[in-house]
């Protein structure tokens, strides 16, 4: 969940690295970002059934190896701005999946027999601060990086 989060909002704080360092206009940058929901729409409404079907594990391991894979495909094409709409769908679809198998995963670890005493709100207590733990470091690493590292395109 946290590694979703993190994928999720790494790019975020990119947008004006990507303005600066690829030219990009801000109608580009805004369209990169809605690409990235209108991929979130089908890995939501996939991930949770799918998750129900082949089991929560399987599936959000899935869309974690995904999420690795758009990663990787944002650094290798960060030279060539064509190729980031559908790497950003990508990333979409992953932590849409990932956001609604892992969820399901969590609250089925945080009630009995795998957590006895949990309360009822536990769940959805340590889904939202993995998911905000990676919401809040991702996008500050990749701020950090853009800003200080070198080859911020690929480095962050």
């Amino acid at each position: 969940m946290t590694a979703s989060g993190w994928s999720a909002n790494q790019f975020s704080a990119l947008l004006g690295a990507y303005r600066t360092e690829t030219g990009l206009s801000q109608s580009a940058v805004t369209g990169l970002f809605a690409v990235y929901v209108v991929g979130l729409i089908p890995g939501l409404l996939a991930g949770g059934p799918l998750a129900d079907r082949y089991g929560r594990r399987p599936v959000t391991l899935t869309a974690l190896g995904l999420n690795l894979v758009s990663t990787c495909m944002l650094m290798a094409g960060a030279a060539a701005p064509w190729c980031l709409l559908p790497r950003r769908f990508v990333t979409g679809v992953g932590a849409g999946a990932l956001l609604a198998a892992g969820s399901a995963w969590v609250k089925e670890l945080s009630s009995p027999p795998y957590d006895p005493d949990g309360a009822p709100a536990t769940a959805a207590k340590r889904s939202g601060m993995f998911v905000s733990a990676g919401f809040a470091s991702g996008g500050l690493a990749a701020a950090l990086i853009a800003q200080w590292a070198p080859a911020p395109m690929v480095t962050a």
